[in-house]
């Protein structure tokens, strides 16, 4: 009987790698022409809406699709606040309302056809700017796969990413397949956009609109490429700074921060007892172990949030089965009810994984969204 079952899961496992491989081909033969035609990028609107000023230049990716309750338009007043000039990319065709919202802090206005996610619309951006001869001090990156929550906080990270040394500057690092720098939220020192391989990855770069694809050829191969070059890495929000952030703090709170874990690693109980320095250094090896080795981003949310007040959250943590409704308004109870509430409608919004059936669950399971 067992063996039955094994082979049963194995047929079953090499029948969903056929499908994959045969669904992945046909959607970049699919894909194909239109990646050639942008080769060199193209734009339906291109428009400087505002002079440049100074040296740094922030690339902002907003998909038309999605509405403006997810902080993307005061992370581009933000920016504007602290001299960044703005290169918004709308992939799709925004409303007009939206367009003159976002363009009132933007330096240029880029509008082109969704091709690639928003890592073809960094590469359409970047080329952009190579092919006017443009080697800002400070090149930033920024996407709509998070929610900016809006305040000094924000304003704290642009100025982290801006006056960073490193060539290669992420909000969030990710240890889950390759170690690589999240692409929602990066920067790029002078040295790494002049650099001959940086820019020869960006040219060869084929923005299929894959997520693996995406992650794989985009995200972990350019995070690769810098540090092959010899260029400096480092991270905001790092395991390292929250760990020391987490030495300062009494063992009663530690013990706290336990409710702001994911479902799957809440159901372990942190050992108890009084104050002492082992207790506190079991605890912190507790509370690092819950997202060290995963996508910190997700699995960390909830202690990065508290410790060391970052202002991202994910969109897909609902979506993913990190969190549920109620454990994001805990982690976000510091927030105006309002805005919490906001928060958290946007997530859930975005449905999350059950009931799924035919080529969504297809999809789903294999990480093609």
């Amino acid at each position: 009987m067992v063996t039955t079952v094994r082979i049963a899961r194995l047929i079953a496992l090499v029948a969903n790698r056929i499908v994959l491989t045969v669904y992945v081909w046909a959607v970049k033969l699919w894909e194909w022409p239109g990646l050639l035609a942008d080769e060199r990028p193209r734009f339906v609107v291109d428009e400087i809406v505002a002079p440049a000023r100074g040296d740094t230049y922030a690339i902002v990716v907003k998909y038309a699709k999605f509405g403006l309750d997810d902080g993307v338009a005061e992370l581009v007043a933000a920016l504007a606040r602290q001299g960044v000039n703005v290169i918004l990319v709308c992939n799709g065709q925004p409303r007009p309302e939206q367009l003159e919202r976002l363009r009132a802090d933007a330096h240029r206005v880029l509008v082109r056809r969704n091709i690639g996610r928003d890592f073809g619309a960094y590469r359409a951006a970047t080329l952009l700017l190579e092919r006017e001869g443009l080697v800002p001090d400070r090149l930033l990156y920024f996407n709509d796969s998070v929610i900016y929550l809006d305040g000094p906080e924000l304003d704290r990270l642009i100025a982290a990413l801006l006056m960073s040394t490193a060539g290669m500057l992420g909000a969030f690092e990710n240890h889950e397949t390759r170690h690589h720098l999240g692409a929602f939220t990066f920067a790029h020192s002078a040295d790494v956009v002049a650099d001959p391989a940086v820019r020869r990855f960006w040219r060869r770069y084929r923005a299929y609109s894959l997520r693996p694809h995406a992650i794989l050829r985009g995200e972990i191969r350019l995070t690769t490429l810098v540090k092959s070059r010899g260029h400096r890495l480092d991270v905001v929000y790092s395991a390292q700074r929250l760990a020391s952030a987490l030495q300062q703090l009494p063992a009663s709170e530690l013990a706290g921060l336990w409710r702001y874990l994911p479902s799957r690693i809440r159901g372990r109980e942190a050992v108890g007892g009084p104050d002492s320095p082992i207790l506190r250094d079991s605890l912190i090896d507790q509370l690092m172990a819950s997202f060290m080795n995963s996508n910190q981003a997700h699995y960390g949310f909830g202690l990065f949030y508290r410790v060391l007040k970052a202002p991202i959250v994910k969109k897909d943590l609902l979506g993913r089965g990190v969190y549920l409704e109620h454990q994001c308004l805990r982690i976000l109870d510091d927030l105006p009810p309002a805005t919490a509430q906001a928060v958290v409608r946007l997530l859930a919004n975005r449905g999350r994984p059950v009931r799924l059936r035919g080529l969504y669950r297809f999809r789903y399971r294999n990480g093609l969204i």
